[in-house]
């Protein structure tokens, strides 16, 4: 039985599916049983891929992400970087967590050099989360306690052993990992252009507290620590990352709405590199050429 269902998909089971593609012009077909996943990399995934997940199985190219930020706010950056997700056919996968290699194992062919759909995943590279490193970084620090030194770890920091495994997986695989120094918010704030954006999308969100932020970053001129504060923020005020995240995707809606009608944007939100890379990936195979 042949189907485009999404619905089919999720209801008949990983190792009863046969994929047909097409890559480089050369037709083949891949039983998902011969991809090399144990039985509880398999049971997972059988769970995870309800209706709407199954949907990357059509798709041309997938992003995989970690969680609800990365999901409302990549669409709106492939948007700025003309690379808009639904004109290239690329599903955006959101794993809620960091399980990633089920994912990475699946999509590629065990005996075949390519997968039936370009993809990227964006992740934290977590440097500075082992408690028995002298690079620590304390889980109980918020952005109006003493950072010094802080940035300094992060710099000398290295990457968690989650994210060495699965950037190890990807470097032999079609899927390819794209991490972010320490984590999603820190990177994003590292571009200058990018502080106002992050700030008015947590003021809106966190009108007192926010304010109090906007003080203390606005008192520093070190780029660092203005993207160490914004982390620390968002951090620990974690159950309103949505609303934050939220916040911010209007605000690029509106920067993309404004080039697309002409307009010159005095200081654009600036896509991070890695994230570039990531959904050029996903959208065409290629490295971005230059900055946008």
């Amino acid at each position: 039985m042949t189907s485009h269902s999404p619905t089919l998909v999720s209801k008949i089971g990983i190792k009863h599916i046969n994929l047909l593609y097409e890559n480089q012009h050369k037709l083949y077909n891949y039983p998902l049983g011969k991809a090399s996943l144990t039985d509880e990399e398999n049971d997972y995934l059988e769970k995870y891929l309800d209706v709407t997940k199954s949907q990357l199985f059509f798709a041309k190219g997938v992003i995989f992400v970690e969680g609800i930020s990365e999901a409302i706010l990549v669409p709106e950056f492939a948007k700025l970087i003309n690379r808009p997700l639904d004109m290239y056919a690329v599903e955006l996968v959101n794993i809620n967590g960091v399980g990633f290699s089920p994912f990475a194992k699946m999509m590629k062919a065990p005996d075949q050099d390519a997968g039936f759909a370009r993809a990227s995943i964006i992740t934290d590279d977590d440097r500075c989360s082992n408690k028995e490193e002298t690079t620590y970084i304390s889980k109980d620090l918020d952005f109006n306690d003493n950072l010094t030194g802080i940035t300094d770890k992060i710099d000398h920091g290295t990457p968690s052993d989650r994210y060495k495994s699965i950037a190890a997986l990807c470097s032999n695989n079609i899927v390819k990992c794209f991490g972010s120094i320490k984590t999603f918010e820190y990177a994003l704030a590292l571009e200058p252009n990018n502080i106002a954006y992050m700030l008015n999308a947590i003021i809106s969100t966190y009108p007192i507290a926010g304010l109090k932020l906007k003080d203390k970053v606005d008192a520093t001129s070190n780029q660092q620590l203005k993207a160490l504060m914004i982390w620390l923020f968002v951090r620990s005020r974690n159950s309103a990352k949505a609303q934050v995240a939220q916040a911010l995707g209007r605000a690029l809606w509106k920067q993309s709405q404004a080039k697309e009608n002409g307009e010159t944007v005095g200081a654009p939100f600036i896509v991070p590199q890695y994230i570039k890379n990531a959904i050029y990936n996903a959208t065409t195979g290629e490295t971005p050429v230059s900055e946008e």
